[in-house]
């Protein structure tokens, strides 16, 4: 059965020049509500989306670890638009992969009674096509 906990797992993705970032995985939901929090208006989702992600660099320029939003908002203010824009794209692809990945988990996850992922026919949750009070109901059970 999977955990409703998101893990604190890292990922490294590849920039350009041979430069790399290092990024979580996934956001728990506290992670997320933050990001949502510093979108003040449509200009603000792609920097919302990598301090969220974003924990650190192969720049050796400005080191970006564990530092505040603030500080990390700095250096990101102070890229050349072109480079930003690189992070967010590579970040963004990212994001994308790990949902797509998610989806394809969940459409894999075999039931007990049948080894096939599937729900319930409308019927079986109705407690059957007779409409007799006295059917009984089929759970389903995730490994």
């Amino acid at each position: 059965m999977a955990s409703w906990f998101v893990r604190p797992d890292i990922a490294t993705l590849p920039l350009s020049e041979g430069h790399t970032l290092t990024v979580r995985r996934r956001l728990n939901a506290g992670e997320r509500r933050a990001a949502m929090k510093r979108i003040a208006d449509p200009m603000d989702a792609s920097l919302a989306l990598v301090t969220a992600y974003l924990l650190d660099w192969s720049l050796t320029d400005v080191a970006i670890r564990e530092t505040s939003v603030a500080e990390l908002t700095a250096a990101l203010d102070n890229l050349d638009p072109e480079r930003f824009a690189e992070i967010v794209q590579v970040i963004s692809a990212h994001v994308d992969a790990m949902a797509a990945a998610r989806e394809q988990e969940k459409k894999v996850i075999p039931t007990i009674e049948s080894g096939v992922a599937n729900s319930p026919s409308p019927s079986d949750v109705a407690g059957g096509s007779s409409g007799s009070a006295s059917s009984t109901s089929t759970t389903t059970t995730f490994s």
